[in-house]
């Protein structure tokens, strides 16, 4: 698109200024381009006197164009204040983060685990089973793991950040909640800060509980936060320790 036609779409739809936030592949850099410049290397059209005496444009399409173009000076200024809107938004972007995976069980209808996935050979999963039989005894346990990867769609042209995956993984629990109520909620490691915001202190065991928002009438549900499971095989004490808090 010409750079002139599309300042004037996004002008007739009242956005001020716009900022792409993918960049396409194989796409030709951007750059900023002075509309005044672009003005000059157009042809102006001829004006006729109508039998009213009034100026009558050949083309009424470039003399709208015409009629929204500023000057110069004014151009720099919104390059400018363009550029400051860029840096802040470079400042407030959030960290950039690689895919990763996480484990998720469904022990009864209602109770959903989610945990930072185990990729070495310590038994984490059979600890877990050997916990919720002892604790869900009254029940009758399903204990099969499922893998919820992110992103879900795999693009190594796109940088994904922190709040890409924050977005994402919160709809995907909304979801979960609105298939199945869910009633209980664990975390073990630090997979929950990808579905809260709120900021997490406690102890070596038992690090505490979080509101999580699972429905779209925002309200708060209370979330278990556990360590890591590896930590409860790599340090046996923090089993008594977990039974007496749940």
């Amino acid at each position: 698109m010409h750079e002139l036609h599309r300042q004037e779409y996004l002008q007739s739809i009242g956005i001020e200024s716009y900022i792409p936030r993918w960049k396409l592949p194989f796409a030709a850099e951007s750059y900023l381009c002075d509309r005044a410049t672009l003005v000059d290397q157009e042809v102006i059209p001829s004006i006729e006197i109508n039998s009213q005496g009034q100026k009558d444009s050949i083309n009424p399409a470039i003399d709208l164009m015409l009629s929204t173009v500023v000057e110069k000076n004014t151009v720099k200024n919104n390059t400018s204040r363009i550029g400051d809107i860029l840096q802040q938004f470079e400042d407030k972007k959030s960290p950039t983060i690689q895919s990763f995976s996480l484990s998720v069980w469904r022990p009864v209808p209602g109770f959903l685990i989610v945990s930072a996935r185990n990729l070495n050979a310590i038994p984490t999963e059979l600890f877990l089973n050997n916990f919720l039989r002892f604790y869900l005894k009254q029940h009758q346990l399903i204990l099969v793991e499922e893998v919820l990867r992110w992103p879900a769609i795999e693009n190594n042209k796109i940088v994904l950040t922190e709040n890409d995956a924050r977005i994402e993984l919160q709809t995907w629990l909304s979801v979960q909640h609105e298939l199945q109520s869910i009633k209980s909620l664990w975390f073990f490691g630090d997979g929950y800060r990808y579905f809260t915001s709120e900021a997490i202190s406690g102890d070596d065991c038992f690090v505490g509980s979080c509101n999580i928002k699972l429905d779209q009438a925002n309200s708060d549900h209370s979330a278990k936060i556990f360590p890591d499971l590896s930590r409860f095989l790599l340090q046996p004490t923090l089993k008594a320790q977990l039974l007496s808090l749940v």
